[in-house]
């Protein structure tokens, strides 16, 4: 299992559109993050971008990250700011899960997708080791929404079944 340090402090700041140090940091976390799980998204393709509540409000009220799928194999990545350092990493962890997913061209139900996608925000929260992330760790698991909470317990019982390397086998090549 890959355990990050916390961010000497900056775990509790809360992130806004001006907090670049931060921003990059987030992105740089976040790749070594997912890349150490094995994914290997299209990085060259992916465009990140954290915008205001009300910028990610005239999106989608109730998104705190979205992931947007081109034909050219370009993907937008939109994280609501406003969250703590560690709550938007788990945020980009579960929409960079998106483009993992669309770029190897993995068919599955949107309860599998967006329950990798947790799964993804959950060991990001995990591997923080930090107290902060705990709240937020509970809150997703016990989500009780038939899509992100139940498709999040169904991963999670593959992966405690078969591993990270196991699964991401299974979804590129058993759908």
């Amino acid at each position: 299992m890959l355990f990050l340090e916390s961010n000497n402090g900056n775990c509790n700041k809360i992130i806004n559109v001006n907090s670049d140090f931060l921003i990059e940091d987030i992105k740089q976390r976040v790749r070594y993050f997912v890349e150490n799980l094995g994914l290997r998204p299209p990085w060259n393709r992916i465009r990140i971008h954290f915008i205001t509540p009300e910028e990610m409000n005239k999106r989608d009220s109730k998104a705190e990250g979205l992931c947007y799928s081109y034909g050219d194999g370009y993907y937008d990545i939109y994280v609501r700011c406003g969250y703590s350092y560690l709550y938007t990493k788990s945020v980009l962890a579960h929409e960079i899960g998106h483009t993992w997913i669309n770029h190897n061209h993995i068919v599955i139900s949107k309860k599998e997708n967006e329950g990798f996608c947790q799964l993804l925000a959950y060991q990001m929260l995990y591997s923080d080791f930090a107290l902060a992330s705990n709240n937020d760790m509970v809150a997703l698991s016990e989500w009780k929404d038939e899509v992100y909470g139940d498709g999040f317990r169904l991963m999670k019982v593959k992966l405690d079944s078969l591993g990270w390397q196991q699964l991401l086998l299974l979804l590129q090549f058993s759908f």
